[in-house]
C-alpha cells in the first residue's frame, strides 16, 4: 500500500500548522489590500487597511495563545477558555471600532474591507492546508501508545 505524501501530526500541533501554513496567503492578501487602498483612497484609507489586517492577526493569533495555555486540560476546559476568549475578544473588538469611530485617521470601511479580504483568504488557506496534512483525531493517552487493546489478545 502506498504511503500517503501528506505529512502527519499530533491533533495539538494542528492549529499552529495551518496557520503557519496559511500565513504567507494572509500576509500577501493583507499587505496588498493595505498597499492598493492607500493608493487608492490616501493615508487615512491605509491606516484603515493596516487596522484590519491588525484585527485579523489578533483574532486568529490568540487561538494559538489560549491552545497552547489549556494544552493538556479537560476538555470541558478547554471547550470554556475557547468560548470564553472568543467573546472577550468580539466584546474588544466591538469596544475598538467604538473608540474608533469617532476619529478621522482612521478609514473604517477600509479596515472593514480589509478584514473581510483576509479572513476569506485565511479560512481558504487553512482549509488547503488541512487538506493536504494528516491529523491523527486523538492523540494515544502516554504510556499506553505501545499496548495492544484487551480485545485482541488471543484467548487460551
Amino acid at each position: 500500500m502506498a504511503r500517503s505524501r501528506r505529512p502527519e501530526v499530533e491533533a495539538s500541533q494542528l492549529q499552529g500548522l495551518l496557520l503557519r501554513r496559511a500565513a504567507p496567503w494572509v500576509v500577501a492578501a493583507a499587505a496588498s489590500c493595505v498597499v492598493v487602498i492607500a493608493i487608492v483612497g490616501g493615508v487615512e484609507a491605509g491606516i484603515g487597511a493596516l487596522v484590519g489586517a491588525l484585527v485579523v492577526a489578533v483574532f486568529y493569533g490568540t487561538d494559538l495563545v489560549v491552545l497552547r495555555l489549556v494544552r493538556g486540560t479537560p476538555p470541558p476546559l478547554a471547550v470554556l477558555a475557547f468560548l470564553s476568549e472568543y467573546f472577550v475578544k468580539v466584546l474588544l473588538l466591538a469596544a475598538a471600532l467604538w473608540a474608533l469611530g469617532d476619529t478621522e485617521t482612521v478609514d473604517l470601511q477600509a479596515a472593514a474591507i480589509t478584514v473581510v479580504v483576509t479572513t476569506v483568504v485565511v479560512l481558504v488557506a487553512v482549509t488547503v492546508a488541512s487538506l493536504r496534512t494528516t491529523s491523527f483525531i486523538l492523540d494515544p493517552v502516554p504510556g499506553q501508545a505501545d499496548r495492544a487493546p484487551d480485545d485482541t489478545s488471543p484467548t487460551t
